[in-house]
């Protein structure tokens, strides 16, 4: 899990999006409390269900839960038996695979609707090549993406207007 985590963490960094990632286990099913502050983005890992089994999916891995607007989300799911499986299939680390589709699903997460593209990290499928790429950690987001990607995250770093900012002063 470390090696994924730092997979998709060096993926999402080389955009320039501030990003940090951080693990989350629990296996009693109560929602991860953090000691980050927000803006959080969700991955959960999870092992894919009936209602995930949809016929086509082939090398799709996972879901990003966008808003009403499709402008952000900030929770997906990475379905950890596809990755998996995939990775056996095509002779790769499943951690590094993992670690790519966990950035894929934040791309997702800060794009929004239509953020697939014809190649890279952002493709719709990963076949063949990119699947390779993607096992040797060397699948990435293209450049435009890498650029919105940063920006995303900035704006997301912003105070909402509206927030109350409290600062404590102490003085002697």
């Amino acid at each position: 899990m470390a090696e994924s985590l730092r997979t998709a963490a060096h993926i999402l960094t080389r955009s320039g999006a501030p990003i940090e990632l951080v693990l989350c286990a629990r296996a009693d099913k109560r929602p991860c409390r953090s000691r980050y502050p927000m803006p959080r983005i969700w991955v959960r890992l999870k092992s894919e269900s009936a209602a995930d089994e949809l016929p086509g999916r082939g090398a799709v891995f996972g879901r990003a839960y966008l808003n009403d607007q499709g402008t952000g989300g900030a929770m997906a799911d990475v379905f950890l038996n596809r990755v998996r499986s995939h990775a056996e299939g095509m002779g790769v680390s499943e951690a590094v695979l993992l670690g790519h589709a966990i950035a894929h699903e934040v791309g997702h997460l800060l794009l929004g609707r239509n953020s697939h593209s014809v190649s890279g990290l952002m493709a719709a499928k990963w076949e063949g090549a990119a699947l390779v790429m993607a096992g040797h950690g060397r699948l990435a987001f293209l450049s435009a993406e890498a650029d919105e990607v940063r920006r995303q995250t900035e704006l997301r770093l912003q105070p909402a207007e509206g927030d109350i900012h409290l600062a404590a002063v102490h003085d002697e």
